[in-house]
């Protein structure tokens, strides 16, 4: 949105400044696929990373919640091992090495902001 400010100069109006307002970011569109929800168990469990602390993936209802301090995210699945949250351009990647998760990446903005490992399995 835009306003504009004139000034009067003499007998003459001068358009002297545009000025923009009410900017918001875009949300980003997330495309969301179906999990088995036997396979979400696998992600389940403490995962610790140098600025996040302590960070818990559960299952609730048959979807992942990840919670960091007093915070709750719901994660929707856009890959076998990929997820997103609603309103935000943050991503989170979760490593398979050896049919085993040992890594959460979290990107923000296509970025890599932090890595988590995993430290435990809440069964």
């Amino acid at each position: 949105k835009f306003t504009h400010l004139w000034i009067k100069a003499g007998e003459r109006w001068e358009l002297k400044r545009v000025l923009s307002y009410d900017h918001a970011m875009p949300e980003p569109k997330i495309s969301s696929v179906s999990i088995n929800p036997e396979d979400l168990l696998k992600f389940k469990g403490d995962y610790f990373g140098e600025m996040s602390g302590l960070a818990t993936v559960t299952i609730k209802e048959d979807q992942l919640i990840l919670t960091t301090g007093k915070k709750q995210f719901q994660l929707i699945p856009t890959g076998e091992y990929s997820f997103s949250i609603e309103g935000r351009p943050v991503n989170f990647k979760f490593e398979n090495t050896n049919n085993k998760i040992t890594t959460l990446l979290v990107s923000e903005n296509g970025e890599i902001a932090e890595k988590l490992i995993k430290k435990t399995t809440n069964n």
